[in-house]
């Protein structure tokens, strides 16, 4: 039986000859995404954290969601590093036949932990959204929030099952010639970029339409959407992976196709990483400029904790629009992060004009609402 190590993968087509020693790879392509997108993810991560645990002192679920995905990212980009190792991103007349094996082994794995990497992030950002904008739990947008919220879940883990029973044993896998049963991994990623096409154009979306109906200065309607634009860069991505995940059905080479594949699959996780943190940077800003003007910076409590002297309030009027606390839910879940809480007492407005207010408790909410970052 001859040497699986010595022995080409694929038959080099007419023009070329096998290189199992030095051949031509994307590995430098690999390293230098993996690099920047680990460390702006990373980043955005701790930053959302400080922001959340140091100057509000709340930690939401979605912190703790957005966390771990960061975690199966890291492990997702250091499987692709190892997959390159191995061959991928060589074309498979340059790979050997063991070598090969261990990219299919990989390759995997790798979308199986893409799975619950991607959804996570997704969730977080969702969970965010709803927070920020969903202020009544009854009409178009809320039920379109949930459906997006709920669809997503059980699509991904769907996927990510496909992947895990791919092959019955799964060693058939990456040694074809064993019995057992196999279905067609091809149709499983094309599901899996399809599905991230449709929820990351959806999810881009959502902010947007709420913003522009939002009764805020333009200059606000702005940073917002800069805010919550972020995520065209998902999209963007989800969408050349699904792009190049067409061409790997059609190609013999697949050490070679499925990189790209992988590139921009990294490129989306960040993107989804990032769109769910960005929204806490205006707050950040706010934050470190307080520290420079006063040399500490400002104080904040717990939420519900009484506000210091020196934080402002919305008018009355802006107060009135908002709906009774009873019917729409507690107010303290907002994000004390200037332009976000303006879309808070905005996205209120949007509530049906003959909805019920109770005078009373208008006045207590409205302290919950608009933060003045003052020196101390």
């Amino acid at each position: 039986m001859p040497d699986l190590n010595t022995v080409p993968a694929l038959e080099p087509p007419p023009g070329h000859t096998s290189n199992l020693d030095n051949p031509y790879s994307l590995r430098n392509y690999m390293y230098a995404t993996a690099g920047v997108t680990l460390a702006l993810s990373t980043i955005a991560v701790l930053l959302r954290v400080f922001m959340k645990a140091r100057v509000l002192r709340r930690m939401q679920l979605e912190d703790y969601i957005l966390a771990l995905s960061l975690i199966g990212f890291y492990a997702f980009t250091g499987l692709m590093i190892e997959a390159v190792h191995s061959g991928q991103g060589t074309h498979q007349w340059n790979v050997s036949t063991a070598h090969l094996q261990d990219v299919v082994r990989l390759s995997n794995i790798i979308e199986i932990i893409y799975c619950p990497t991607i959804l996570g992030a997704k969730v977080a950002m969702l969970l965010q959204m709803k927070r920020i904008f969903i202020i009544s739990k009854k009409g178009k947008l809320f039920w379109l929030h949930e459906i997006l919220l709920w669809a997503n879940i059980p699509c991904y883990l769907a996927i990510m099952l496909s992947f895990i029973l791919a092959c019955v044993p799964r060693e058939k896998l990456w040694h074809p010639e064993l019995p057992g049963r196999c279905i067609s991994s091809n149709s499983s990623l094309i599901a899996s970029s399809a599905l991230n096409v449709v929820s990351d154009i959806t999810m881009l979306f959502l902010p947007l339409m709420v913003i522009l109906r939002l009764q805020l200065p333009p200059r606000t309607k702005i940073i917002l959407g800069v805010v919550f634009g972020t995520g065209v860069l998902g999209c963007i991505s989800s969408t050349f992976r699904l792009a190049y995940g067409v061409l790997l059905t059609q190609t013999d080479d697949f050490t070679w196709g499925i990189a790209p594949v992988g590139l921009w699959a990294i490129g989306e996780i960040c993107s989804v990483i990032l769109s769910g943190a960005i929204p806490l940077l205006p707050g950040f800003i706010k934050f470190v400029r307080g520290q420079d003007a006063s040399g500490s910076g400002p104080s904040y409590g717990n939420a519900g904790s009484s506000r210091r002297q020196g934080h402002s309030t919305h008018t009355a009027s802006a107060a009135q629009n908002l709906p009774d606390q009873a019917d729409k839910g507690t107010y303290d879940c907002y994000y004390e992060l200037g332009v976000m809480n303006d879309a808070h007492v905005s996205a209120a407005s949007l509530i049906k004009a003959d909805q019920k207010h109770d005078p009373g408790s208008n006045i207590v909410k409205t302290v919950h609402i608009q933060t003045d970052y003052a020196n101390s």
